[in-house]
């Protein structure tokens, strides 16, 4: 089994590091199949001129499209702050993994390890009460990557959530 180490230098040979300044655009964010990761900074996410979402260091944006290998989700992804973003390249990817099944296997777990906290924060946020962790210090910590409360996907998944709360028969 690779190390964390190794994967850690296979995102970023996989990747493209972008630095943008405060109100610049993220290239291809709207038009790419990759996974972006926060490494400093902000990135404001919009559709439509509406504000979607907010992701900080250490967040991602596009895992639908990375996972899909295609464009299903589009954003217009712009600087809050002065940033880092590494573009994720599934083609990268795919052209370093081969078609060694194990490796590519445990790069998937890698990534699920990278956005773990990412992922829980949101389930925390969306669905209070109904997440379990061992760790209580973790859940007396502020959640770095919280999203901004206004985002319509936290309304969407509020939303759904209270229509299924109201169908749902126990």
């Amino acid at each position: 089994m690779t190390g964390t180490r190794e994967m850690n230098e296979l995102v970023k040979s996989c990747s493209e590091e972008y630095t943008v300044r405060k109100g610049d655009k993220i290239p291809n964010a709207a038009t790419t199949d990759a996974l972006f990761l926060i490494q400093r900074g902000c990135i404001r996410l919009t559709r439509n001129g509406q504000v979607e979402d907010v992701v900080r260091e250490g967040s991602s944006f596009g895992l639908t499209n990375f996972v899909k290998r295609r464009v299903s989700v589009s954003y217009e992804a712009e600087a809050s702050e002065d940033s880092v973003v590494w573009e994720l390249l599934p083609s990268k990817v795919q052209e370093k993994m081969g078609v060694d099944w194990a490796r590519k296997a445990e790069f998937a777990l890698h990534i699920c390890m990278l956005l773990d906290g990412q992922i829980k924060d949101t389930l925390r946020l969306g669905y209070p009460g109904c997440w379990s962790e061992d760790d209580s210090e973790r859940q007396s910590q502020p959640l770095p990557s919280v999203r901004a409360p206004q985002s319509r996907i936290m309304q969407s998944i509020l939303t759904k959530r209270s229509q299924f709360s109201s169908t749902a028969k126990f």
